[in-house]
């Protein structure tokens, strides 16, 4: 029986350990190296076009004029919990079967934004590059205590879900909007109700983003958190997000209000390059503002979390492998 030939077409960070665990069961015709990210649709082609398995991350896309010149691929593994990379054309196809994978990073992400919120209400950031300069006043920079603020998260999965006990922790007062309140699940996550999204922008001194969007609803120009809902928010909260969508927030007039003074400060773990194709100078601006912290996507990485995240992709491979089920993304018809 003919064995699969699977191809590491994107930069996934697989171990040594990984790369045998996976050739146990596979033919590896294309290991991603690092030097160069394969953008380029001839490249893309040449690195998988002989495979029936490719993993991904977010660096590579497959469109489906990309997928028809791909023959034998019978499988696109997305090497994390995101549909980015995975275009509509893919989602769509009955030819090839795409899969992501689910929750590895929670407690790894949770941590993250706590990190973002202390050094922004310290600043932290601030003092470090003061002390190197030589300054010694301790009131030079003064911070905020985190206890007793109101703390307001949007999306209640399961990065949500793991900040409300670190929030409760450190003595916050928590308002949680989702998609789909309910009371069983307020309980579940022992809070007392479910507040609106107006409710959070509004009475929060700290919001955390960290919903999933669906990328047919949001594109392009809308935003789940646009200008309007913007204004809502208090002069002196801090804005977190940590969404992989670039409409999750609209970063122009956030920008904007920064300057104004009209929110406090932000930190966006987001790809500044992405930041500034999408919104211009403005996205570029956002990321040199003082008070605000840019990070490339790296709330989830943590050791830990790379080894669960690099196990369920190479679990996924082996399930397809052996004829076993697993939970597809594509559409059905």
């Amino acid at each position: 029986m003919r064995r699969y030939k699977c191809s590491i077409a994107d930069n996934v960070h697989f171990s040594e350990k990984d790369i045998r665990r996976l050739g146990s069961f596979v033919d590896i015709a294309y290991t991603f190296s690092g030097d160069s990210i394969p953008t380029r649709e001839e490249e893309i082609i040449e690195n998988i076009g002989v495979a029936d398995i490719a993993i991904l991350d977010t660096l590579v896309s497959l469109s489906r004029r990309l997928i028809r010149k791909c023959p034998n691929l019978k499988l696109a593994v997305r090497s994390g919990t995101s549909t980015e990379g995975l275009s509509q054309g893919l989602l769509h196809s009955t030819k090839v079967q795409v899969a992501n994978i689910k929750d590895y990073s929670s407690e790894s992400t949770a941590e993250f934004v706590f990190a973002q919120i202390l050094t922004l209400l310290r600043n932290v950031h601030t003092a470090n590059q003061y002390a190197k300069i030589g300054g010694y006043d301790v009131f030079a920079v003064q911070g905020s205590q985190l206890a007793g603020k109101t703390i307001g998260i949007v999306g209640a999965g399961r990065v949500g879900s793991a900040l409300i006990p670190i929030a409760k922790g450190f003595g916050l007062n928590i308002r949680v909007c989702t998609e789909r309140p309910s009371r069983k699940r307020a309980i579940r996550l022992r809070i007392e109700k479910f507040s609106t999204l107006k409710e959070v922008l509004g009475e929060s001194d700290i919001i955390i983003c960290c919903v999933r969007l669906d990328p047919k609803e949001y594109y392009g120009r809308k935003f789940l958190i646009g200008e309007e809902k913007l204004l809502l928010i208090k002069n002196e909260t801090i804005l977190i997000s940590i969404c992989d969508s670039l409409n999750a927030i609209d970063i122009a007039s956030l920008y904007d209000l920064i300057l104004e003074k009209k929110i406090y400060s932000a930190a966006l773990d987001l790809n500044p390059l992405q930041l500034e194709h999408k919104f211009k100078t403005k996205g570029k601006g956002i990321s040199i503002l003082p008070n605000v912290l840019i990070t490339s996507n790296i709330a989830f990485n943590t050791e830990e979390a790379i080894k669960q995240k690099n196990k369920m992709t190479i679990d996924i491979v082996e399930k397809f492998v052996k004829g076993e089920n697993f939970k597809v993304l594509n559409y059905k018809k």
